[in-house]
């Protein structure tokens, strides 16, 4: 049902996962299924991918995505995860991993020494999402 909405909205399907469909569009596609999907729980923006078979290419990849687009200087961004058949078992490492490396990206977009006490970062929200199936994570935004 929710891929007969997104194609009546005019948008490409890419893939269906686990109840998930991803599709193709632009800004104004995300602000119009957000307002016409009426299947959708939630609507996501995919930031990035990467394949990653070791912490360090999970920090690399997660690096090198454009968060600054997404989270401000002074925005809380809670960090939830899940593996799937994925080297990188391990959620709580990460999710701490993925952390580090998006406020590094952020400090450096940002052009400061600190963003926020850490210690109010919670990680068991849904704002940023890492889903690693086998050596690929995607990165999302939530958008609803």
């Amino acid at each position: 049902m929710l891929g007969e909405e997104i194609d009546a909205l005019g948008y490409k399907r890419r893939e269906t996962i686990d109840g998930r469909v991803f599709f193709t569009g632009d800004e104004n596609a995300a602000a119009r299924c957000n307002i016409w999907l009426r299947h959708a729980e939630r609507l996501y923006i995919e930031v990035g991918s990467c394949t990653a078979e070791s912490f360090s290419d999970l920090f690399d990849g997660v690096a090198a995505m454009p968060w600054e687009n997404y989270i401000g200087y002074d925005d809380k961004f809670p960090v939830r995860g899940h593996s799937i058949k994925s080297k990188l078992f391990s959620v709580p490492d990460c999710q701490k991993i993925i952390k580090k490396s998006i406020a590094n990206r952020l400090l450096a977009a940002h052009r400061v020494d600190v963003l926020i006490d850490p210690s109010s970062i919670e990680i068991a929200s849904e704002n940023v999402r890492c889903a690693g199936v086998g050596g690929t994570v995607r990165t999302l935004c939530v958008m609803r």
